[in-house]
């Protein structure tokens, strides 16, 4: 385990220097403790061994530390020193390059600052430089070049400024996420024949991809080049990175079709060419990529219908194409890709039933099938699938009702939207209790009728719940609030537009302290608002308007320093508007209209800042 507390070089990375390689290992050869007087300097420090000869640092755990940097003189020996995920601070001293022997090197994960010494060129048996996720700046070092053992370089995570650099060397893996390097990929890029893997992931490259770029690459195995500024065509010769595993394009400007050269990366595993701009369709080829285990191409303009060849894609385990204006059937092929885990499809314009094939798909974890036009019955097949955590079918034309064994097939179920349904009939099961996992249920805008049912009170993990536009009603003391204050992580809960008939309980203060929208308008809600309201001290939003409320506006309510919206009109409250409304400094909108209220508006409302409307009429 890695030492967390300094931010001083260890004393036993100092002391290295009094080792000679005539051990194999800690203590002694063989594990025999040392006797000569050169080793004593290191007993009973620990983070230090030999290996082939050579002298290998990790930071130490134990013993004292010096920030005195002149000590690194003594360090002839060392080969390989690991300083990362620390608390180390500060720039770099120039005295490392007294480390002559240096091959691997890794400071990340500490708090170092300044620019990216340009004197590591002078470290000439440097193989790996790790200073990923630090607060390095400036530019990339031209002095990198100089180093001809140079294999990898990872500034991922910094501030790093300016351009790639055009000459790069002999290296292999090039990584530089999370920076803020501007302008285009230099086409020297494409010469650099011993890389395989780029990283440039989250910067503000642009301009167009080289159209050359995968002329020289012959063992590239992975490109990412998403969250950038890129724009252009896809370039066709990318398929002459003939060894690529990983490509990303994901959120860039790029347009155009995909073409399909694509299909000729046969050892492609993961395909992310998302959030563009690109159009037209999807082409057969990517049926070709028999390797391929995950497909991102959401948030496109693509049209045309699903091509049946993806679904020969045995390995496919990810499939991402929500957002697109994709046409047609869901082809019951869908069946045949048995080591799905994730499934998003949302979004589209897909038509007729689902299948039931999808039943087949055992590994199946997310399914997102929401804002299309698919038909037919909620066919219980399609819930057989007992690792199903999430389920999206919102915005469709389906009709049917829950299952009542729905908890018992779907056992991991932690998120189910079925919102806006055509004909979504029947009650909620009281069984909805099995479904121990639920954090998020989504039921609004269906024909849904009965009580809603107490036992929502043991889904002890639910975050959200939204059951408004239905027909649901509940006893006269509305008792299933009170059974969701055992809800404690509750923090969306949306009842408008149901038939309910009851008085907000004195436990309705008692709900979760976390409870941010609390929606109950036009719900047919009798008698006065709780004082206990006032308890609910997270609350963003208290919208009960369309109610048959009465009595005044508790003065509780001033205790909702966080409200930003606050609506009861139409409703029958009357007495005054008190002075207690002024403590809700973050208050934009109040609707008090279609009450019976009296007086004048405090003054003090005047104070609000943030107050945009106020309602009164």
């Amino acid at each position: 385990m890695k030492n967390r507390g300094s931010r001083f070089i260890p004393y036993a990375v100092l002391e290295c220097s009094a080792i000679v390689s005539t051990s194999n290992g800690f203590g002694g050869k063989d594990g025999v403790p040392f006797t000569d007087s050169r080793h004593t300097c290191v007993e009973g420090i620990r983070g230090f061994n030999w290996h082939d000869g050579e002298c290998h640092i990790i930071p130490a755990q134990h013993g004292s530390y010096r920030q005195d940097s002149r000590e690194f003189r003594n360090l002839t020996f060392l080969v390989s020193l690991d300083l990362g995920s620390n608390n180390f601070n500060g720039n770099l001293p120039q005295e490392m390059t007294l480390l002559r022997q240096l091959k691997f090197l890794d400071l990340s994960f500490n708090s170092f600052s300044g620019k990216v010494p340009s004197w590591f060129g002078f470290l000439h048996q440097l193989q790996v430089l790790n200073l990923g996720n630090n607060s390095f700046t400036g530019s990339i070092p031209s002095s990198f070049s100089n180093i001809s053992t140079f294999e990898t370089l990872n500034l991922n995570f910094n501030s790093i400024e300016g351009q790639i650099p055009k000459v790069i060397g002999n290296i292999r893996v090039l990584k530089l996420r999370g920076n803020n390097l501007i302008e285009s990929i230099p086409l020297s890029l494409s010469n650099a024949s011993r890389i395989e893997f780029i990283a440039f992931t989250g910067n503000s490259l642009s301009g167009s991809l080289p159209n050359g770029l995968c002329n020289g690459l012959p063992i590239l195995k992975g490109l990412y080049l998403s969250d950038n500024k890129f724009h252009g065509r896809m370039p066709a010769s990318l398929s002459n990175c003939s060894q690529l595993q990983l490509l990303s394009l994901s959120v860039n400007e790029f347009d155009g079709p995909i073409h399909s050269e694509i299909g000729r990366l046969s050892n492609l595993q993961k395909l992310a060419v998302g959030t563009y701009h690109f159009t037209g369709i999807i082409p057969q080829e990517i049926g070709n990529l028999a390797n391929l285990t995950e497909l991102w191409m959401e948030g496109n303009q693509i049209t045309g219908s699903v091509p049946i060849s993806i679904f020969n894609i045995s390995s496919l385990q990810l499939l991402s194409l929500w957002k697109n204006n994709l046409s047609g059937f869901l082809p019951r092929e869908i069946g045949n890709l048995t080591k799905m885990q994730h499934v998003e499809i949302s979004g589209n314009k897909l038509i007729g039933e689902i299948p039931k094939e999808i039943s087949n798909l055992i590994e199946l974890e997310v399914l997102n099938l929401g804002f299309n036009s698919f038909s037919g019955s909620l066919d219980t097949e399609i819930f057989n699938i007992s690792r199903l955590r999430i389920i999206e079918f919102s915005l469709n034309n389906l009709s049917g009702s829950l299952p009542p064994n729905m908890c018992s097939i779907l056992p991991n179920i932690e998120q189910l939207f079925l919102g806006n349904l055509t004909n979504l009939v029947g009650t909620i099961p009281h069984s909805i209790s099995n479904c121990s996992k639920l954090i998020k249920l989504e039921l609004s805008g269906n024909k849904l009728t009965g009580l809603i049912p107490n036992s929502l009170g043991y889904l002890t993990h639910l975050q959200f719940l939204n059951l408004g536009e239905n027909n649901f009603t509940s006893d006269s003391s509305l008792s299933f609030l009170t059974s969701l204050t055992n809800c404690r992580n509750l923090t969306d809960l949306y009842l408008p537009f149901n038939p309910l008939n009851g008085m907000l309980p004195d436990s309705t203060g008692n709900l979760s302290i976390s409870l941010r929208n609390f929606y109950a308008g036009n719900c047919k809600i009798k008698g006065r608002i709780p004082n206990e309201v006032g308890n609910l001290s997270s609350l963003l939003d208290l919208d009960l308007p369309g109610n048959y409320l009465v009595g005044s506006i508790p003065t509780s309510i001033g205790n909702l320093r966080s409200l930003q919206q606050f609506n009861l009109n139409n409703n029958k409250l009357t007495g005054f508007i008190g002075d207690h409304i002024c403590k809700l400094q973050h208050l934009g909108d109040i609707y008090l209209d279609q009450n019976q209220l009296s007086g004048y508006l405090p003054n003090c409302l005047g104070n609000i800042t943030s107050l945009s409307e106020i309602h009164l009429d």
